[in-house]
């Protein structure tokens, strides 16, 4: 790609490591969108599966906890502005796109889109994982975070994704101290 509009082109993942993090965030260096969801992504509630972009604070999703999913509270939800869209798709025909700054639960650890590289694996809500086969770069989209309580991750398109990457525990235990106590549940999906 000669364009010199990356952040609204699709384009390889190796694009995109050779280009500035501008690449990620709709081609604004000085807005950087932080990791987060297309709107339609969908996440795991004791309910079914909703999209991220219809959640709301208050609402319980499913958290990964010790390889099993317990409900949890939206502590709160973010709606990001535009960025580049990241699909990974694994070897099993699955995909997964979000935010490239966005961190997910591998056999490694937890790690930001951008880090996983083809023959990584990423955690499933039922505990399996499955190998990264591509990731290819899509076009740039309004995208959306939630926080929970708890564990301090959802269950995304089936794939266990965390609340923070940056500062991750800190921001945890801050979040458990603080918020996690006065935020309860009060919406049934219907």
């Amino acid at each position: 790609n000669s364009s010199g509009n990356k952040g609204n082109e699709q384009g390889t993942w190796e694009d995109a490591h050779d280009n500035s993090s501008s690449y990620y965030h709709g081609g604004n260096p000085d807005k950087e969108s932080k990791g987060c969801f297309p709107y339609d992504t969908l996440i795991d509630t004791p309910y079914g599966k909703v999209k991220i972009g219809e959640l709301q604070k208050g609402q319980l999703v499913m958290s990964y906890a010790d390889g099993k999913l317990v409900p949890r509270v939206i502590t709160r939800k973010r709606v990001r502005g535009n960025a580049q869209i990241v699909r990974a798709e694994f070897d099993t025909g699955n995909t997964l796109r979000a935010a490239s700054h966005h961190s997910f639960l591998t056999q490694s650890g937890w790690k930001k889109l951008a880090d996983i590289r083809p023959g990584d694996q990423i955690v499933r809500a039922s505990a399996d994982s499955l190998i990264v086969k591509s990731l290819t770069l899509q076009g740039v989209e309004p995208v959306f975070n939630i926080y929970t309580a708890g564990e301090h991750n959802f269950i995304a398109d089936g794939f266990v994704a965390h609340n923070f990457t940056e500062f991750r525990a800190l921001r945890t235990v801050l979040h458990r101290i603080f918020l996690d106590p006065i935020v309860k549940p009060e919406v049934v999906f219907g």
